[in-house]
């Protein structure tokens, strides 16, 4: 995870967030991750992808739930949606700063 977490910071410009929480009530992770735009998001998993990392990950963890929350139109990353059979929410309304 660490390993991870270093290679986004020095090698990802566009990833504006990449945080991973643990409950360890339940022994569940959960990462924020948040990204400058589609380009960076598509890059993100290319790289997890080509470095290995992904599959290291995978033996680790579980996944149960990825969830976007944004409106997704980028053919790239409906097709990495699918694979992970993700969740997609559309915002109604809010305030970010």
């Amino acid at each position: 995870m660490k390993r991870g977490c270093a290679f986004v910071e020095e090698n990802e410009p566009g990833a504006l967030a990449y945080e991973c929480f643990a409950d360890e009530a339940s022994e569940r992770v959960v990462w924020h991750e948040m990204y400058e735009d589609e380009d960076a998001f598509v890059a993100h998993v290319q790289n997890l992808t080509e470095t290995g990392m992904l599959d290291e990950m995978m033996q680790v963890y579980e996944i149960e739930r990825i969830t976007f929350l944004t409106r997704i139109t980028d053919p790239r990353i409906q097709e990495i949606a699918q694979q992970f059979g993700a969740t997609m929410l559309h915002g109604l309304g809010g305030v970010v700063r």
